[in-house]
């Protein structure tokens, strides 16, 4: 009787354990399970179940249980964990964007609920997500057989996506890495695939959010790409702070331009860290077989030992540079001069034709020259603007346009503005890629039998 009571007690014991071990340190999860930092309550978040999720202070002993609500919108909650990525705006509230880009979930009040009036772009997989004065922007990805270079964010107002308009940009890519400090956001790495040729590209950009503008840092370290970096981002949707290889560990400062490589014996197998807000501790992740680890950890005690220190990015040297710019003076200069003697040996006084745009029907490639614009535009734009070339110059009624916008889950007036809303992104992009002015892209005018009906036509002008 003894024995099979001691046999009990261990058995009550380690059922106790188990049911207690999501609020010891260690928490064990699915291998699917979403994580992330709550900016403004500055908690690790982790998200693997229907009915309740996981909270940690960076300073508490235990992991927090928390019970909602989960309302999917036609969808099942393993399909939500694998296609939805978590992020967190600095007035609290907690978001979940489809990795395609569209549709996005909130977190609030204890139910987890679609919020958006869109619809799934497929456009942008594997993007950089990313927030900025409580705005949700997601940079570059694939989707549509092209990939991306385009920033696009979420308005919580219409609860509609749009594109920031930038005439300069990194090359399209996908799986890049990212931070973001403060009004800046540096893209890093990522990589691009048409079939034949694969480009993993070693460069690094800063986006400024309030001016909108790009520019190029610079190469990074060869080395520490290749091992690190090379086969992109596991988690595209995280910012990378932290690389882990073996019993090393790279902390990348990029405002500093600092890659500082330490030795790390006391967490072994460790796959990914989120670093708190206050930058004392961090989250960190080890990947096993079917499961995540999660815990929390000093970030001085996983900075052990510092061995190494060197620019994380190089530019080119001023001789470098004085040598590209005479070529390319020299390259400028001999077109030039090329051109100038082609005209004078025409007899023709015909002017040369410029580059206009085409619909090569058998791939479905919008083109402008030789360019091909599709990776330049929405898949709303790219959809309408193959329907006005197939018109070839027969008028459209606006109305006609609402095949496009048309939903059960928005309102009519909601579909109005995206229609006028896509329209004028359309406009604004053919006018700069063509360099024409905006008002000679469509040709408007009205309906002979009633007045009241707008027709809209591309401009043949424009059409090759």
């Amino acid at each position: 009787m003894d024995v099979f009571n001691r046999l009990f007690c261990c058995f009550i014991f380690w059922v106790s354990v188990a049911n207690l071990s999501a609020q010891s340190d260690h928490l064990f999860t699915s291998s699917q399970a979403l994580f992330f930092l709550a900016n403004k309550s500055n908690e690790f978040v982790v998200l693997d179940d229907s009915s309740f999720y996981y909270t940690k202070k960076p300073d508490g002993e235990k992991w927090q249980k928390h019970a909602y609500t989960f309302l999917g919108d036609n969808i099942s909650f393993d399909y939500f964990l694998n296609r939805f990525s978590p992020i967190s705006t600095s007035d609290g509230r907690l978001f979940f964007v489809y990795t395609g880009v569209g549709e996005v979930y909130q977190l609030a009040n204890d139910t987890l609920r679609r919020i958006d009036n869109s619809f799934k772009h497929e456009n942008q997989f594997m993007h950089s997500l990313f927030e900025y004065n409580n705005r949700i922007y997601a940079f570059g990805g694939y989707g549509l057989f092209t990939f991306k270079n385009i920033i696009t964010y979420f308005d919580t107002n219409t609860k509609e996506w749009f594109e920031v308009i930038t005439p300069i940009k990194p090359a399209p890519r996908a799986s890049q890495h990212f931070q973001r400090i403060g009004d800046d956001v540096y893209i890093f790495a990522g990589g691009y695939s048409n079939g034949d040729v694969v480009k993993n590209y070693r460069d690094c950009w800063k986006f400024n959010l309030k001016s909108h503008t790009w520019k190029r840092i610079g190469e990074i370290e060869k080395v520490f790409f290749d091992t690190h970096l090379r086969a992109g981002s596991v988690y595209p949707h995280l910012p990378t702070v932290y690389t882990f290889h073996s019993s090393n560990v790279h902390e990348i400062d990029i405002k500093a331009n600092k890659l500082r490589a330490y030795q790390t014996v006391s967490f072994p197998n460790v796959h990914y860290a989120v670093r708190d807000a206050q930058r004392k501790i961090v989250l960190l992740v080890k990947h096993h077989k079917h499961q995540l680890e999660f815990f929390t950890v000093d970030l001085q005690s996983l900075l052990e030992l510092k061995t190494k220190e060197i620019p994380f990015t190089t530019e080119k040297s001023f001789i470098q540079l004085w040598m590209l710019y005479l070529l390319v003076f020299l390259i400028i200069a001999s077109v030039s001069v090329g051109l100038w003697l082609r005209k004078k040996s025409n007899t023709s006084k015909a002017s040369p034709v410029k580059n206009k745009l085409v619909l090569d029907e058998l791939t479905s490639h919008i083109l402008i020259g030789n360019k091909n614009i599709n990776s330049e535009l929405s898949l709303l734009e790219y959809r309408i603007l193959k329907k006005f070339i197939l018109q070839r110059g027969e008028p459209i009624d606006i109305i006609a346009l609402n095949e496009f916008f048309e939903d059960d889950s928005s309102s009519h007036t909601a579909q109005k503005k995206r229609r006028e809303t896509t329209l004028k992104a359309l406009r604004e992009k053919l006018s700069f890629l063509l360099q024409v002015p905006i008002d000679s892209v469509f040709l408007e005018s009205r309906d002979l039998k009633d007045k009241r009906v707008k027709l809209f036509v591309i401009n043949p002008a424009i059409l090759a």
